[in-house]
């Protein structure tokens, strides 16, 4: 017989500016063997006991933590209702979802105004390289790691973290690879009299609107790092390394980061090497969009005791590798284990850098001591139990 369920599909949820996390604790699951405090001569057991290679894997769903703030260095006037006459073009919306961090325009607000700011350590900086803490034990741990530069339509984008760290090490190596959560820039497009005609040269090779022009190169120097603007550089934010492209053919290339800007020019981070016409455009990503945040993502990570070598997986794709310096065989370290951040409980102004606390839901995670040569992409995990470390799954249904 089929049985068919249907209802909500639950998850643990860490909500957008929590203070939260989930405790695996040691004693309650380690007896103290001679009553004495001393972890050393416990029979050990299970994740505690275990010695040597070992796959962890999670189903988890970030949140956006960059939110929507500008940046922009012009203030323009600000009138009454606190609005500005110099709408920036494409602009997301502040807090428009539980699962977006809530930012400050920088044009109208300082940091000070928004307890967002605060609970990231006090500065926009903070949420730019957040790292959000999956699992945390003192001799491994997974984590994901906010790489963006600045949050002017740019959702956070997630790098995964790995720190490893066998019983003779005196501290973790920690392995990050390169953004792989990635927000979306391309939609669907309608063409209306008050977007200007500009805008129609958006489009990308396959034909979706994913850049917006913003200003044209003028007429004065365009060689080395400089680019000399057509109209005042009020789109373009100075130091943070904004991505600027032009447009060859049919396809966009990245001219370079923003470095330095004035009025008439903007400078890029290193020598650009493109050869620039008067009136070509200028486009910045048009419309990013944080859509992993109602997705899941199978975060894995092997490691090898035999090797020394550590690999991290992204949707059962290969991300990183990298042998670690090691003479033993690694273990858990016999202290509690913590879902969502690093145990250390700390509150009040800076509290989520402090603890690098994770933001969005996890719907499953296990530890197996037996290792595989790859991972498989799966929706859902499916362990073999004889080798299962650790098992939690928090998806319920609703009958």
């Amino acid at each position: 017989m089929y049985h068919i369920l249907a209802g909500k599909q639950r998850a643990l949820k860490f909500p957008i500016m929590c203070n939260a996390s989930v405790k695996i604790d040691y004693s309650d699951n380690i007896p103290d063997t001679n009553n004495n405090s001393n972890t050393a001569d416990d029979v050990r057991y299970g994740l505690w006991g275990h010695e040597g290679s070992f796959i962890f894997e999670a189903i988890i769903t970030p949140y956006d933590i960059n939110g929507y703030g500008a940046g922009w260095d012009e203030k323009p006037s600000v009138v009454s209702g606190r609005t500005f006459s110099d709408t920036p073009p494409s602009p997301r919306l502040i807090n428009a979802s539980d699962k977006v961090m809530p930012a400050i325009d920088s044009r109208l607000y300082s940091a000070s105004d928004r307890q967002s700011e605060a609970y990231l350590a006090s500065t926009t900086a903070g949420r730019l390289n957040h790292e959000m803490i999956i699992f945390y034990n003192d001799n491994f741990h997974i984590s994901l790691v906010n790489t963006t530069k600045h949050n002017q339509n740019q959702p956070a984008e997630f790098g995964i973290k790995v720190g490893i760290k066998t019983p003779n090490m005196v501290s973790k190596t920690e392995i990050t690879t390169d953004a792989v959560i990635l927000p979306s820039y391309s939609r669907t497009y309608t063409y209306s009299a008050t977007d200007g005609i500009d805008q129609t040269e958006g489009f990308d090779e396959f034909g979706r609107f994913k850049y917006w022009k913003v200003n044209t190169v003028g007429s004065g120097t365009n060689t080395g790092d400089y680019v000399s603007l057509g109209s005042n550089a009020v789109d373009f934010i100075e130091g943070v390394n904004q991505k600027v492209f032009i447009r060859e053919d049919n396809k966009f290339v990245l001219l370079g980061e923003v470095n330095t800007k004035t009025a008439s020019q903007i400078r890029t981070v290193s020598p650009h090497g493109k050869t620039l016409t008067t009136g070509e455009g200028l486009f910045l990503k048009a419309y990013q969009e944080p859509t992993y945040i109602n997705k899941i993502h199978q975060v894995s990570c092997i490691y090898d005791d035999l090797q020394k070598k550590v690999f991290i997986y992204l949707n059962g794709i290969l991300i990183k590798e990298e042998t670690i310096v090691a003479t033993d065989s690694f273990a858990f370290d016999r202290t509690d284990c913590f879902l969502g951040a690093n145990g250390t409980n700390a509150t009040g102004v800076g509290s989520a850098t402090t603890n690098k606390q994770f933001m969005g839901e996890m719907h499953e995670m296990y530890i197996s001591n037996r290792i595989s040569s790859k991972i498989v992409r799966h929706s859902n995990l499916m362990p073999n139990y004889n080798d299962v470390l650790l098992y939690l799954r928090f998806e319920e249904i609703d009958l």
